[in-house]
């Protein structure tokens, strides 16, 4: 297959995505039709507007916006919906489950979408979707302590904050055989403040659900889990409870689709930061740098990837995986500065003087969006930045022949998940130009991609936990 001819990769990625969409819009149309009497149904209105509404809230579980790019568990499942419904997605965050359920009841937006339990009090406000995950509750306490096996056993301090009415009421049980433990009860905390309380010895214990704990473990790596206090509970979308079932009928179908074909899968995957090659002290490592090295750095990185259009994170995420930071850095093939540029590639980008922090960084930027400009326009934002990152790592023209090897092995050569498996199992004969090299440097690509994702999504993470933003109404152009 020609390389510098992609036209035929181009037309089948988007003949199949085509076909799965057109299956699943001719369902929920048919859905609309079924439910439809003399007046608008739930779903009719949605797909007249355009427009579908959620309700959330703040966090790395449910959606924030970080530089313009829009992320969070709930917000990439829901977006995925609205495509489905061919729609634009509109987010509305709220501070807590009561102001999320008077804005639904009073016609603000479409669904509650913010790890929303099926418990017996929220049943009797809202109808809820098939669950699309589940969560337990999880005692967490501070690594080097011991390992609480009971909660009859705890001493210390405890911080709570808007529990099920059925473990602070098992827990007030414990506090009378047992006054060595002291409970401090604050509605206003966060799942994500408890674990920094925790995480920095401000209190000794606490209890999060196990999606919160999975999506921050790493940025609190001095968090343990001692005890599984409940049993495993859904999460689900809340509907009103006295509304027509059009649009809950069509997040059901959505929803069944979305499990069966592992896409739930790969948002955890994306989200969870969980790669093997990441350990506690990568993490360890990373908070130090982040604290003696990234504030030099960080107004520049934050002046460039506003004139380049880019994250900052993402700028200062490739820098940390080329230099940890170091200005002054060179290896011993020549390359040097923060963003470890060639000679060849200085000269390209026209940067004068690569030790240079400004300078380097203006020419990672301007190589990497040069890489961006020559992938399909088609492409969603994220995808784009992977397979760039991978060229920017193994080569362009390297990339392009690993997505046409997708394409023949009926993948999609447009998704990073699938390039990136073809690169981990390159095959060595498949083509007289690839060989062991190519194995090794397909491997080790993979691996420059995947740490850049994981150092983005820590820096993504400690910028959510350093500034939250008032609840807002919000449509995102990018998407994480």
């Amino acid at each position: 297959m020609d390389l510098t001819n992609l036209n035929q990769i181009n037309f089948l990625s988007t003949s199949r995505r085509t076909r799965g969409l057109v299956t699943v819009v001719m369902i929920i149309i048919f859905i609309a039709v079924l439910e439809s009497s003399t007046h608008t149904n739930n779903l009719q209105r949605v797909l007249k507007r355009g427009v579908l509404t959620i309700l959330t809230t703040e966090s790395a579980t449910t959606f924030y916006e970080k530089s313009g790019v829009c992320n969070g568990f709930e917000f990439l499942i829901a977006n995925d919906f609205a495509k489905k419904l061919g729609v634009e997605l509109e987010i509305k965050t709220k501070m807590n489950f009561e102001e999320l359920n008077l804005a639904l009841h009073a016609g603000e937006g479409d669904l509650i979408a913010a790890n929303v339990t099926q418990t017996a009090l929220a049943q009797n406000f809202l109808n809820f979707s098939k669950p699309y995950h589940f969560v337990s509750e999880q005692l967490i306490y501070r690594r080097g302590n011991p390992k609480p096996s009971k909660i009859e056993d705890l001493s210390g301090t405890m911080v709570l904050s808007s529990q099920p009415s059925f473990l602070v009421t098992q827990i007030k049980e414990t506090l009378q055989d047992n006054p060595r433990l002291f409970l401090i009860d604050n509605p206003s905390l966060s799942n994500t403040d408890k674990m920094q309380m925790v995480h920095t010895n401000y209190y000794d214990y606490s209890i999060v659900d196990s999606l919160s704990v999975n999506m921050n473990r790493h940025i609190f790596h001095r968090l343990a889990v001692g005890i599984e206090i409940s049993e495993k509970k859904p999460l689900s979308w809340g509907f009103l409870k006295d509304g027509d079932k059009s649009l809950l009928s069509a997040a059901n179908l959505f929803i069944r689709d979305f499990i069966t074909q592992n896409k739930i899968d790969a948002i955890k995957q994306k989200m969870f930061l969980n790669p093997d090659q990441f350990s506690t002290s990568n993490s360890q490592l990373l908070e130090k740098m982040e604290d003696q090295r990234l504030p030099k750095y960080r107004h520049i990185f934050k002046k460039i990837a506003n004139q380049r259009n880019f994250e900052w994170e993402l700028l200062a995420a490739i820098a940390y995986q080329e230099s940890h930071w170091d200005a002054l850095a060179t290896s011993p093939t020549g390359v040097r500065g923060l963003m470890m540029l060639t000679q060849d590639t200085a000269i390209e980008m026209e940067i004068q003087n690569r030790l240079d922090p400004l300078q380097s960084v203006l020419g990672g930027a301007k190589y990497l969006e040069k890489l961006i400009t020559r992938l399909p326009k088609r492409l969603d934002y994220s995808e784009r930045i992977w397979l760039a990152l991978a060229a920017y790592n193994f080569g362009l023209r390297n990339i392009e022949e690993a997505r046409a090897q997708t394409q023949t092995a009926n993948k999609d050569p447009d998704l990073w998940v699938d390039v990136r498996s073809l690169l981990l199992h390159l095959n060595k004969k498949s083509n007289p130009h690839t060989g062991d090299a190519a194995y090794t440097n397909g491997k080790i690509a993979v691996k420059y991609v995947d740490s850049i994702k994981y150092y983005l999504n820590y820096l993504r993470l400690r910028s959510l936990l350093n500034g939250k933003e008032e609840p807002s109404t919000k449509r995102c152009l990018k998407i994480a």
